[in-house]
């Protein structure tokens, strides 16, 4: 049986795709027949093969990744949106459409204002965000922290962590 609201939803990812628009996708409300899936989220990632959708399965207690051509990809959304999650949330440049599925089998599509305004970078490998910069930094190579292209070894990594401090102090922090 064909739905309208699953083939304007899908339509819109293919769109998104191919026009560069598509930042994420979430399938959420699972009914299927793995109990410990939470949510599924997609994200654009290029890798050396090309352009490819990065599937994240939540878990209760664990992530599963898998990436797949975009075609692939757009497809297993198909199959799976309706049947094994009652939820999508697509977040595109230029609106954010979100798809809801009745026990029934009856949908609902609301469209919104964009939640983002530019899309997210596509890499595979994310840099890591440090609050202290460790290229350069001779202090952290003189502790033994970093080694000497400025990348932190893997047993100092705990080291490097530092405690947030709050942006107002009292004349409580410094009695003794």
């Amino acid at each position: 049986m064909a739905e309208p609201n699953l083939d304007q939803f899908i339509t819109a990812l293919e769109e998104g795709i191919a026009g560069g628009r598509f930042v994420k996708l979430t399938l959420a409300k699972p009914r299927g027949k793995d109990a410990d899936l939470k949510n599924l989220y997609v994200r654009p990632v290029a890798l050396k093969k090309g352009a490819r959708l990065s599937f994240l399965y939540r878990h209760k207690t664990r992530d599963v990744v898998k990436n797949h051509t975009v075609e692939e990809g757009v497809r297993l959304i198909r199959e799976l949106l309706g049947a094994e999650f009652l939820s999508g949330h697509l977040f595109m440049t230029v609106q954010d459409l979100r798809l809801e599925f009745k026990r029934r089998g009856e949908s609902h599509l609301v469209k919104r204002a964009p939640t983002f305004t530019e899309p997210q970078p596509a890499e595979h490998d994310r840099r890591k965000r440090r609050s202290i910069q460790t290229a350069g930094n001779v202090y952290l190579q003189a502790l033994g922290v970093t080694d000497e292209r400025g990348e932190v070894r893997p047993a100092m990594g705990d080291k490097l962590r530092v405690r947030r401090v709050p942006a107002r102090r009292t004349r409580r922090d410094f009695r003794r």
